[in-house]
Order: structure tokens, then C-alpha cells, then sequence
């Protein structure tokens, strides 16, 4: 909401907004462009008749205060979806759907695409390299890149924000179980993903990753749609590093689950104009979206570091199991944050299940602050213990215990931190020790 936010701004209009609490990254950069509410909190006031646009978050609920005094008004409101589709209505619009690699997905294909010189708007879930904002709209564009996630547009319309955009090309990229407080059920989750291929045009292309047998499962019951499973190029492991055979290319990318990744971005590219050598080509320096098993640089050492945005049960076994093959020789050490709704929820824990499989003695973390938050009862170290599967895991709840454990982890084994949180707003450099 803030980036769409900013993106309205530099396109002239006049944007006001409102939000309970503001965290970083969204304070500072709404207060660059002199965007923040006065103060934080609801307050009807600062609605009236002159408004043209109400853009209604999927946080925001029913009873919020100003909504009913926009409904009050008779004031047009959209849904962040809604108001996307709005701005694109006249494009081709690429839409990257899936329970996981969604982000990646979209930062390969505006990274290939701004090499290629082929401009497009967007629509992003994490900032960029090379790109100043997360959400883009130009009129002259001809092509809009968006990433289209299963969770609710708003309390006005509860549907999945995917369900708004009718996609001209659409990817589906894994159908694992998320976001158990809103579909409490895999069958109700999975059920978002066949309305979704219901709604779609007969001429819309669907892209999906050949390996991943569930998806595969899903696409195959719709044989009138135009569909394509992406396979994975032929490749060797060489210094850690994935070199494509067919085209003698380096890939700076890491884990099996993201060259995966880059086959789907590239036909997608491939739709779009971009031939698929070339599109590797211009991959080749491609780091990955920030937090998506992003490597840290710890000053003047080599240390093998990752942070990844990984926050469900697929993500987290697929991050493991591709840092695992990228570096066979090492041994891995992992700090998992849970922090969602679904990972705070002791029904919910047991998806996690094997995840962390071969892995010794993970670090599990829980801050108690998110578990008042979001109104979850206490986890006590032996629901972790059970739902994971694993007597040796390290439960830790505290700044300290953090801090703690991240000085004791070990330089000469690849250190994985796994969080859709803050992590504590622990400053993980400042305490890994070479």
C-alpha cells in the first residue's frame, strides 16, 4: 500500500492516508515523499466530499471507523487489486501467482526486461536492485508485470487479490498449503487456485514449473487452456555456482527451487519477446529480490551468509534443500523466525514437519511481541520440538537469546536466517564474529 501509494504521488495525484501503526521500511520512505498522517490512528475526519478515491487495505476492517464514514459519503472505494487492474485495463498483463517464488519470479522478469530495454509498470512484493520503487505505472506502457497473491483484497471484498487482474499470461508457481488463518483447510486453499484457472480467458497463457508434480496435478485438469510446464535447463554445479550448459552461462542465483524459478521467468520472456539464451544472458548478474536468500557481506570476511524472506513450511524446505545443493560440502546453520499468523498457530506447526530435515540443531525463534499482535496463545519449546520433528531444536524468545546465538554460529559452515519479520531488529552484522 505505501509503494502504490507513492507511485500515485510522482504521478501527480494528490495522496492522504491512514494506518494504525507505520514500520520501516514503509515510515521512511513515505516520509521522503512527505506522505505520512500527521498522526497514527483512525480518524473520520479526514474524509469528506471531496475525496474522488477511497483505496480500502486488506488490513483495514469492516468496522474501521473511516470506511464507514467513506460509506457514509457515498465515496468510490477500490481494493489495492482493484485499483491495479484499473490503472492496466489497456495492457497485457503478466501475472505471477503461486505459493512461493512469486517475488523472485517478478524480480527476474524486470530485470531481463530493463536489460532487454523493454519497458512494462509494475507491481512488486520487495525492493529491487536497479529499480527505485516497488509498484510503477507509466501510460505509455504496453506491458504490466504484477505479482498476484491468494490472500484477501480487502473486508469490502474478500476474495483473492489474483482474482482481479485477468491475466493475459499467468503463472502458477506451487499450490502449498499458506495462510492457514484464512483458509483454514489445503482443500479451501487449493480451491482459490481452481477459481482462479475458472476465470481465466481460453487464450491466456499459463506458465508452471515442470518439477513441481502438485502444480502439475492442478494445470492438468484444465486441457482446454493454453498451458506450458517450464523445465529446469541442463546445468553443472561448479564453485558453488550454476553453470547452463547449452549456453556456457554463469548464474549468480542459489538452490535448485530458483533456477526453477528462472525457467518459468524465462518463458514468460520468451512471450514477451525475449529469446531464452538471451534471457539467461542478461540473468547472469542477477542476485535475487532483497530478502530472497540474499547473501550478506560480512566486512573482511568470507563468510557464506543468507537472510530469506522463506515464512511457510514449502518455503522453508525448499530454501534448505537449495542451500544444501549449492554447497554439498558444507555444513548449514539455520535461525527460523516464525512470525504469519499460520506459523504462530500451534495448529498449524506441524506443516512444518520435516522442513528443516538434516539440519543440526536449528535455531527457532518466537518473538512474544508478534504472538500479542496477533492475538496467538504462547508456544511452549515442546510444540516446536514435536512439530518439527526434531529433539535437538533451540528455542529461543528473547533479544539476548539472539544475539547470542548468532555470535556462537560457526564461520566455517554456511549460516541460513529465515524471517518474514523484523528478527528482533537485531543488526545481524554487528554480531557475526569471523
Amino acid at each position: 500500500m505505501h509503494n502504490l501509494a507513492i507511485a500515485l504521488h510522482k504521478s501527480s495525484h494528490q495522496v492522504t492516508g491512514s494506518d494504525d501503526q507505520i514500520y520501516e521500511p514503509a515510515l521512511s520512505r513515505l516520509g521522503k515523499y512527505e506522505l505520512l498522517p500527521k498522526v497514527n490512528g483512525w480518524n473520520p475526519d479526514l474524509l469528506d466530499s471531496d475525496i474522488d478515491l477511497v483505496i480500502l487495505g486488506m488490513h483495514a476492517k469492516a468496522e474501521n471507523p473511516e470506511l464507514a464514514k467513506a460509506q457514509k459519503l457515498g465515496l468510490r472505494i477500490l481494493s489495492f487489486p482493484e485499483l491495479i487492474y484499473e490503472l492496466t485495463v489497456n495492457k497485457k498483463r503478466v501475472v505471477i501467482a503461486g505459493s512461493h517464488g512469486k517475488t523472485s519470479i517478478t524480480a527476474m522478469i524486470l530485470h531481463v526486461l530493463a536489460k532487454a530495454k523493454v519497458s512494462c509498470d509494475y507491481a512488486v512484493g520487495s525492493s529491487l536492485a536497479g529499480f527505485e520503487d516497488s509498484v510503477y505505472f507509466n501510460e505509455a506502457n504496453e506491458i504490466a508485470i504484477i505479482e498476484g497473491d491468494e490472500y484477501l483484497s480487502s473486508a469490502l471484498t474478500p476474495i483473492p487479490k489474483f482474482m482481479y487482474y485477468k491475466p493475459h499470461i499467468l503463472v502458477i508457481n506451487g499450490v502449498a498449503w499458506d495462510h492457514y488463518n484464512v483458509f483454514p483447510t489445503y482443500e479451501n486453499y487449493l480451491s482459490q487456485f481452481t477459481l482462479l484457472l475458472d476465470s481465466v480467458n481460453q487464450d491466456c497463457k499459463i506458465v508452471y514449473p515442470q518439477s513441481d508434480n502438485d502444480v502439475n496435478t492442478l494445470v492438468q485438469a484444465y486441457s482446454k487452456l493454453y498451458t506450458v510446464a517450464a523445465e529446469v535447463p541442463k546445468y553443472e554445479l561448479r564453485n558453488g555456482k550454476f553453470h547452463l550448459l547449452d549456453y556456457n552461462i554463469q548464474l549468480q542465483i542459489v538452490g535448485y527451487h530458483n533456477l526453477a524459478n528462472a525457467s518459468v521467468s524465462a518463458q514468460v520472456c520468451a512471450y514477451l519477446g525475449v529469446d531464452e539464451k538471451s534471457f539467461y544472458n542478461y540473468l547472469a548478474d542477477f542476485t535475487g529480490a532483497g530478502k530472497r536468500l540474499e547473501r550478506l557481506i560480512v566486512p573482511n570476511s568470507e563468510r557464506i551468509v543468507f537472510r530469506d524472506f522463506a515464512h511457510s513450511p514449502s518455503k522453508v524446505k525448499a530454501t534448505v534443500a537449495g542451500v544444501k545443493s549449492q554447497y554439498p560440502g558444507l555444513e548449514i546453520e539455520v535461525i527460523l523466525e516464525l512470525h504469519t499468523y499460520s506459523s504462530l498457530s500451534a495448529a498449524f506447526l506441524p506443516e512444518y514437519s520435516g522442513s528443516l530435515s538434516g539440519i543440526i540443531a536449528p535455531v527457532i525463534l518466537i518473538d512474544n511481541d508478534a504472538l500479542t499482535q496477533k492475538g496467538r496463545e504462547a508456544i511452549a519449546e515442546n510444540e516446536i520440538i514435536l512439530a518439527f520433528k526434531k529433539d535437538d531444536v533451540k528455542f529461543i524468545q528473547t533479544k539476548t537469546d539472539l544475539i547470542k546465538a548468532i555470535m556462537q554460529t560457526d564461520s566455517n559452515k554456511v549460516l541460513l536466517i529465515m524471517s518474514s519479520g523484523s528478527l528482533m531488529n537485531v543488526p545481524i552484522l554487528d554480531h557475526l564474529v569471523s
